[in-house]
Formats: structure tokens, C-alpha cells, sequence
């Protein structure tokens, strides 16, 4: 088949709109309706239905196509008209310059490729229009350094359409009441209204309105205490004026750890022993009346066992000894100064 040529052409205008990255109400077909003259090599206008192939490139030569169809086209009297993108999806964002190559099979691509342009509706849709209005459902991604008139916008914007830290007090209004600051109160406690006033320091709002305004004010409740009772495990009340409240360690409902008077029953314990003592290095006194009856001073070779008078004693860095008891304070006292020495109960030491 001889070339052909494509002698005209030109793009409709109001179907490249729908290219636009803004989304619409309506579903919108991505296609762009491509029209044209095709006469062959003796210019005389085709008659036929010839395979087309369109491409768009980014370059207006050289590079590999970003978009390939490949579809029939009816041509009557050298005329034709195609709907790029009815057989292949155009998904292309259209934010850069495109170029449109044509192939007539089984010719080679015509060239120059032809600029893609933008129809004067486009171009205003590349932004918001200054009258239009966008319901801010439609807002897809993060709101940033755009400014979006608030005239402009309808219904809420959610949290999916403000980016991380780009709302601050800077950018609040001033409709705290009680605040002359953006973003609310800067020196003074926020203050609600209350029938055209603040409520009095120490006051709380009763109420809150719609609006945020107090519905009225009134003081904090106040009350007295007039009795504290004491429940199980607890002994000295109730007290009704003053009084001590106290562990009570005859209770049967105390548990834990503690030795209760009247005894313990400890159970199955690890080493099959209760045990009454100390887990460092200190002494342990066994006291009665108020006073030191027995004390066990700890070493790493044999323990001293000091009974008897409470100044009873043991000497510096012996070990093993044993004073059984007896001893008086002002008379005689009794004491080991030697290691594993026993003195028993008597009233001094022999």
C-alpha cells in the first residue's frame, strides 16, 4: 500500500477536561478524542477502515512510548475520528508535556509527533476554580502547603486530609471565650460563659452549651466527714471524732508473710522450716517487756547465743560463745571473751 498522510488534525477539548486530577462527582471517561484528514500518496482523501496505532511519548523524538492502542478506524472522504484510550486504559496523570505519534498500518509512525495541548478548560481545571466549591469528601492525600479558601470548601475535612503537624495554634481562631490569643488562652485560665459572664474563680460550669458557653455556675459540692469504719483485719472503729485505726493480727482474714498471735500455720515450705530471723548481717534481738532478752549476733564460722541481762555481751571478733543468762546491771554482768566460751545463768561470770 502506498503511504499515506495524515494531512490534519486536532484534538476535542472538552474530552481532554476529564484528564484532570481533580475527582469529580460523576464517572468521567479517561479518553481523548483524536480527529483527523488521511489522504494517500496521491493526496486523494482514503475511503477505508484502516488499523490506526497511537503512542504517546514524553519526548517530541526519541524515547520509548509511555501509552500504546492499537484499534480500527472508519475513514470517509479522508476523514476520521478516534477515541484514544477506548481500547487501551489511559492512565496517564497528563502532568508533564506528551507527544502523539500515529502509525497507519502497514506504514511506518508519521512523523513530526504532534504536541499534545491543553484546551483553554483545561487550563482552569489545573486548579480550583475561584467559585467553585469542593466537598471535602473528595479530598484524597495529605493537604500541605496549598492554600484551599474556605469558601471554597464544603462539609468536613477528616484527619485523612491534614498532614502530621501542619495544623498550629498559630492557624486556630480566637474563639476561646475569655481569649484574645489564636489557638485559645495564652495568659489566662480558659474562662466559660455564663449567661453573658465568667463564672467566679473556684466556680465550675454547671453546664455546657452548644456553643461552649457555660450554662451556669456553681461552687464545687463540699462535705464532712462523719464517721470511718473498719472492716475486717482492721480494729478502732468506727470513729466518729478522732481515733487509730489499726492492723488487727488475730484477724483470720490476714494473709501473707507475718507471724500472727496465736500462732501460724505455714504449710508446705521449701526447706520443710518456719523460719524467724534476719537475711544479712545484723543481730536479732528477742525482746520481751521492752527489753532484750536473747540475742544471736551473726559470723561466718558459729553464731553467739547472749542471754540473760541486755548488757550481757560477747568481746570484739569472738565467735562460737555461748552466755546462757542471769547478769545484773550496776552488780555483775556476765560475759565471753574468748572463742566457743559458755558461761551459764549466773548472776556474774566466775
Amino acid at each position: 500500500m502506498c503511504p499515506r498522510s495524515l494531512f490534519l488534525s486536532w484534538f476535542a477539548p472538552a474530552l481532554l477536561l476529564a484528564l484532570g486530577s481533580i475527582p469529580a462527582g460523576a464517572q468521567i471517561p479517561h479518553l481523548l478524542n483524536y480527529q483527523g484528514y488521511l489522504v494517500d500518496a496521491a493526496s486523494q482523501p482514503v475511503n477505508a477502515t484502516v488499523t490506526m496505532t497511537f503512542k504517546l511519548y514524553g519526548a517530541a523524538v526519541g524515547g520509548s512510548a509511555l501509552f500504546t492502542e492499537s484499534q480500527s478506524v472508519t475513514v470517509s472522504n479522508g476523514i476520521f475520528d478516534a477515541a484514544i484510550g477506548a481500547v487501551t486504559a489511559l492512565t496517564l496523570p497528563f502532568d508533564v508535556p506528551y507527544f502523539l505519534g500515529v502509525t497507519v498500518s502497514p506504514d511506518t509512525e508519521m512523523t513530526p509527533r504532534q504536541a499534545v495541548l491543553a484546551s483553554p478548560y483545561a487550563l482552569r481545571a489545573a486548579g480550583v476554580d475561584a467559585t467553585a466549591v469542593l466537598p471535602g469528601a473528595q479530598i484524597t492525600g495529605s493537604i500541605t502547603v496549598a492554600t484551599l479558601p474556605a469558601t471554597q470548601l464544603s462539609g468536613t475535612v477528616g484527619t485523612a486530609q491534614i498532614a502530621n503537624s501542619a495544623v498550629t495554634p498559630a492557624k486556630l481562631s480566637a474563639n476561646y471565650a475569655g481569649s484574645a490569643s489564636a489557638g485559645g488562652p495564652s495568659t489566662t485560665a480558659l474562662a466559660l460563659n455564663a449567661n453573658g459572664g465568667n463564672c467566679a474563680p473556684g466556680q465550675f460550669a454547671s453546664g455546657v452549651d452548644a456553643q461552649g458557653n457555660a450554662e451556669g455556675c456553681a461552687a464545687p459540692p463540699q462535705g464532712t466527714v462523719t464517721s470511718v469504719g473498719t472492716g475486717a483485719g482492721l480494729t478502732g472503729g468506727p470513729i466518729t471524732g478522732s481515733g487509730t485505726i489499726a492492723i488487727d493480727p488475730a484477724s483470720a482474714t490476714l494473709t501473707g508473710n507475718f507471724f500472727r498471735q496465736g500462732g501460724n500455720a505455714f504449710g508446705a515450705l521449701a526447706n520443710t522450716t518456719a523460719i524467724l530471723g534476719t537475711n544479712d548481717g545484723n543481730a536479732l534481738d528477742v525482746r520481751v517487756n521492752g527489753g532484750r532478752a536473747l540475742r544471736i549476733e551473726p559470723n561466718a564460722t558459729s553464731p553467739n547465743l547472749i542471754g540473760g541481762n541486755a548488757f550481757n555481751g560477747v568481746g570484739a571478733n569472738k565467735v562460737g560463745s555461748v552466755v546462757a543468762g542471769g547478769g545484773q546491771l550496776a552488780i555483775a554482768l556476765n560475759g565471753v571473751d574468748a572463742n566457743f566460751g559458755v558461761v551459764g545463768a549466773a548472776l556474774a561470770t566466775p
